[in-house]
């Protein structure tokens, strides 16, 4: 009887003492569907905050990439506008640096002119000078010979009672001779006269020349200073757009790094995000063995 009663008080304490367990393991039961719910909810959080922040992420690079093509866009219009620019001012140069040439061309053909009217001058002159010597020598043969017909005529009357078949046929001779020469010589006159009268007009003609081309020099020269400062604002305006081509170019640059430098802090981050995802799922899943050491006590 004492070993029933042993046995009954062993036996109320192991159903107390099994009571007792079946309620912590209930109670830690409890305590694990809540964890895992509580673990479930905050898996399904970060889920839903690394699909959030993916879309975000997917948003922000597209419009990275909206951006940069926008950009690139505008880049490419303002380069080809830039170089249309810089292929007008290269054919206006060159139409410029045509100009040049030919002014200089006609710079030299107006030394070349200036030098032949010089040339022209000097010969007008010396034939002036030469024809007038000419006629002044013609007018001391024909006063010669005026003095030598008068002598010849006196020389007639003196002789006239000697021999006058004879010296009337001399000095008929002699008077045709010297009307012959006379002739020849209002001739060269005349002659001399008209040559003088166009050597006058081709100088005439050669200052009006000279005029016209000093005219022309002078118009040369003042559009030659328009075009010369028409060039340099040409250079300069060249020099700015080169300028401003290679700021593009650098700020193309820059955009594209920072497109770059922005992807790999997305990629960055959603690693990150995927690790913290794992982590979470691995501390979740480390509860299990504790339940399955409970349901091992409830088996024995």
């Amino acid at each position: 009887k004492l070993k029933c009663d042993e046995l009954e008080k062993q036996k109320k304490d192991s159903d107390s003492h099994c009571a007792a367990l079946e309620k912590e393991k209930k109670d830690i039961v409890d305590y694990l569907k809540h964890s895992v719910l509580e673990k479930e909810d905050e898996a399904q959080e970060l889920s839903e905050r690394l699909e959030s922040q993916r879309q975000a992420s997917d948003q922000a690079r597209e419009a990275l990439r909206l951006q940069h093509e926008r950009l690139r866009q505008e880049l490419r219009a303002r380069i080809e506008e830039l170089t249309g620019e810089n292929g007008t001012l290269a054919t206006r140069l060159a139409v410029l640096e045509e100009f040049q040439e030919q002014k200089e061309q006609l710079m030299s053909n107006m030394a070349s002119l200036e030098k032949q009217l010089v040339s022209l001058k000097e010969e007008h002159k010396a034939d002036v000078h030469s024809l007038e010597m000419k006629a002044l020598l013609e007018k001391r043969r024909l006063k010669e010979m005026e003095s030598h017909a008068a002598a010849t005529a006196a020389q007639l009357g003196h002789l006239v009672d000697q021999r006058v078949p004879e010296a009337t046929r001399r000095a008929l001779r002699e008077n045709a001779e010297a009307s012959a020469r006379c002739g020849q010589l209002s001739e060269q006159a005349h002659a001399l006269m008209k040559e003088n009268a166009a050597l006058r007009d081709r100088k005439s003609q050669l200052a009006v020349d000279v005029d016209i081309l000093e005219q022309m020099l002078g118009e040369l020269s003042r559009k030659s200073c328009v075009r010369k400062k028409v060039m340099e604002q040409l250079t300069e305006k060249c020099r700015q757009l080169q300028t401003e081509l290679e700021l593009c170019r650098q700020e193309h640059r820059q955009l594209h790094a920072k497109h770059k430098l922005a992807l790999a802090r997305t990629e960055t981050l959603r690693f990150t995000e995927f690790i913290e995802f794992i982590r979470s799922y691995r501390a979740l899943d480390s509860s299990y063995p504790r339940s399955r050491s409970f349901k091992g006590v409830q088996g024995k």
